[in-house]
């Protein structure tokens, strides 16, 4: 896992926001912090946290409200990464457009279009889930702006990781 501090003041209020898959900080660079610290999560192919500091700020830093927000497939990675223990200390959560049963018949992605996805990722397809996740052309061309910066076989490879 990577994470990118977007903002990092030490400010009272910190929000910790985890990405969809083949995210990265790029499309979350134009945001507008005032007086928020953001510390931006992404890139699930190693969900390793040696090398993170989000345990120890939420553990042991100095923010006053620390905020979860989770988007896609990042709510199923705060989930699993912050345990009931640690919700205590999140002054909010927040998922959006995601849950904690990411592939799921029921309460998902169907498990056979994420298996399809998974197969068949190409740069048509990247094009095509593009177009779905925006829904609408003039969306598309504001995100195309500051588009993720990941290769197709980074990403196929955190898709894979996440296939629990």
């Amino acid at each position: 896992m990577k994470e990118y501090w977007i903002n990092k003041k030490n400010n009272k209020d910190l929000i910790v926001f985890f990405a969809g898959w083949g995210m990265d900080q790029n499309p979350f660079l134009p945001l507008k912090y005032n007086d928020l610290d953001i510390l931006i999560c992404y890139d699930y192919s190693d969900m390793n946290l040696n090398d993170l500091s989000i345990m120890d700020i939420i553990e042991n830093g100095n923010y006053k409200n620390i905020y979860l927000i989770g988007f896609s497939m990042g709510v199923a990675v705060a989930g699993y990464l912050f345990q009931s223990e640690l919700c205590i200390k999140f002054r909010q959560i927040i998922a959006i457009n995601g849950t904690l049963e990411p592939i799921s018949d029921e309460n998902g992605i169907p498990v056979n279009i994420f298996e399809n996805t998974l197969e068949s990722w190409d740069s048509a397809n990247k094009e095509h889930f593009l177009k779905r996740m925006c829904r609408d052309e003039i969306i598309c061309s504001k995100y195309r702006i500051n588009l993720p910066k990941r290769t197709l076989q980074d990403e196929k490879k955190e898709l894979t990781n996440l296939h629990l």
